[in-house]
């Protein structure tokens, strides 16, 4: 222990000696980072014990009021995107509603018939609940604020059920076509995660460009 505190001491002198000493060339900086650090790491620590204390649990896993969630699937159209985000919107629940934000009210005929033969009536057959198709009309071409009004409506009018949006998005193969595709996929689970609403989940499926060739 003593010699410790006379390690400690004798370092404090040397940094003293040493702040005192170039103090003027420079040294200054560090003597003024020093209570800057000191605060910066304090508010890191604090955030850090406020997020524990907010997520702890000391109690039993509860299996109350569990119900299939409400599954809503953004789409473009009729493809296979949209059939693998669907196939396992299935897999989740048997409510299913597939969302279609269009610019032309009277350009999506194409969509609404091809939904009834290729979708409605295979699931029929199946013996699943045909999945609902709402066509969102948006003449300012706007694609996310309808889609983000319309999931929210869905969470209003089912409070007591988690909302899962599943988002089908396409994965370029090679970096250099990043750029080419737009990116409200990305758009629409950001603005998702930061609505801060617990009752919304987001499930992303992933279509790998390229992968038959």
């Amino acid at each position: 222990m003593f010699l410790n505190g006379l390690g400690a001491i004798t370092t404090g002198i040397t940094v003293v000696v040493v702040l005192v000493a170039k103090f003027v060339e420079g040294a200054w900086i560090t003597l003024a980072l020093i209570p800057v650090l000191f605060v910066v790491m304090k508010a890191v620590h604090r955030q850090y014990a406020l997020v524990e204390k907010e997520i702890e649990l000391h109690e039993p896993m509860s299996f109350e009021h569990l119900a299939k969630p409400l599954v809503i699937v953004p789409i473009t159209g009729w493809n296979r995107i949209t059939e693998k985000a669907l196939r396992f919107a299935f897999e989740v629940s048997p409510e299913v509603h597939a969302v279609h934000v269009h610019a032309e009210e009277n350009e999506c005929h194409y969509l609404l018939d091809a939904w009834k033969e290729l979708v409605q009536a295979p699931a029929v057959r199946a013996g699943f609940p045909p999945p609902q198709l709402k066509v969102v009309f948006s003449p300012y071409r706007f694609i996310l604020n309808p889609l983000l009004q319309y999931i929210n409506e869905q969470a209003a009018k089912n409070p007591d059920r988690q909302i899962a949006v599943i988002i089908p998005e396409k994965i370029d193969k090679h970096w250099y076509h990043y750029f080419l595709h737009n990116k409200r996929a990305a758009l629409l689970k950001a603005q998702l995660y930061f609505s801060g609403n617990q009752q919304i989940v987001v499930m992303n499926i992933p279509w790998y460009l390229g992968d038959d060739e």
